[in-house]
Order: structure tokens, then sequence, then C-alpha cells
């Protein structure tokens, strides 16, 4: 049997990373552990609707709101996974599309568990990365705050690539990292009357 560490150098915790990979890789069922190989698990990208799953089981979200985008129906799989994101606070609801299955990017997962954790926004220690223009504003201090705790890093040529696509080798990493520096998120919720829609448009 190999160990985390055999595949994951940065994992020191087997507790907290099988923790984390068996929600990451086995989220939908779409790479199974135990009939998948891990290596070539990892290699997939994480689709928004996935990485709500992911996030609600890991913390343990279970009051949900009303969904109102226009392209995720009752009859989805990962309807109730947005209906509980959305009360969690990390999902603001539109009219609009949400566009569930497009793979989700650096800045979105950055974003939402900034979010969840509720950390303090540091946008000045992101300012070393060179494509820091192309980060969304309400994102730089969350991007910022996990840089200083070491959680995410740039690419070799300085950038974030903050649009780029995620995969589930990446997205174990940067949870694994988080749990570990962080320890669990505390369950909290917005009242009905502190959920304010956004413009049709944003998760275009």
């Amino acid at each position: 049997t190999r160990r985390s560490s055999d595949l994951f150098p940065w994992s020191h915790s087997n507790l907290v990373f099988d923790k984390v990979v068996a929600n990451v890789c086995s989220v939908k069922l779409r790479c199974p552990v135990g009939n998948t190989p891990l290596s070539y698990c990892c290699l997939e990208n994480i689709t928004r609707a996935e990485f709500y799953k992911i996030i609600n089981s890991l913390v343990g979200y279970n009051k949900s709101y009303a969904v109102s985008f226009s392209d995720v129906k009752k009859s989805d799989w990962y309807y109730d996974e947005v209906a509980r994101g959305i009360k969690a606070g990390y999902i603001i609801p539109t009219t609009g599309n949400l566009h569930p299955n497009r793979p989700i990017t650096r800045q979105e997962v950055v974003k939402i568990l900034g979010q969840v954790y509720k950390l303090e926004e540091l946008p000045d220690k992101a300012k070393d990365f060179s494509d820091k223009g192309e980060i969304k504003e309400d994102t730089l201090g969350y991007v910022g705050a996990l840089a200083d705790l070491k959680i995410i890093e740039g690419y070799q040529d300085g950038n974030f690539y903050p649009k780029k696509e995620v995969s589930r080798g990446e997205v174990c990493k940067i949870i694994y990292l988080t749990i570990d520096k962080l320890k669990d998120a505390k369950v909290t919720y917005l009242v009905d009357s502190e959920i304010k829609f956004g413009p049709r448009g944003l998760y275009e």
C-alpha cells in the first residue's frame, strides 16, 4: 500500500490527508478511490459543482436556501450543494447561469476558502505575483492571505494564473494545507435577510 507521502510529498499527516482524499477523489463517484489509480485521478479537473460538494462535505454545511440559477434544476445532482453554498455565503445567488459543470479556477477556489475560513484579506501579500492585475479585486486579499500562510504559491515564472483550471491533485494539496494550518472551519450560515442577489452575469 502506498503511503500519502509517496504521491504527495507535502503531506505529513495521514489522518488529515485521508480525510481530504476521501472527499476530493471520490466526489460524485467520477473518480472513485480504490477503482482508479490515484495518480490518474488527480489529473482530472474539478468543476464548480464538485468543489461545492467537497466544501460542503468537509465543513459540514447542511442548511440550504432557494436556488434561483437558470441552469440549476432540482433534478441535478448538485442542486442541494448549490443551495447549501448559498446559505453558507460562498455562493452569491443570481437569476443568470452558474455554469456548475465548468471547471473551477484557482482564484475561485481561493475566494471560497477565504470566505469559508473568514480570513483577513491581505492584498499587499499578493503584490509579488507578476499577474496580480489579472486577479479579481474581491479575491486579491484572499490570494494574499493564503500566500502568506504558504498554502498557495505561484509558478516558476512568478505568475499566479488566477483563471487557470484546477486539478483534483491541486485541490487536494490546497485543502490539505488549509486544514493542516487552520484546522476545521467553523460552520456558520447567513440569515435569509443577509443573502443578496448578484448581477445575472456574475458567473460568466
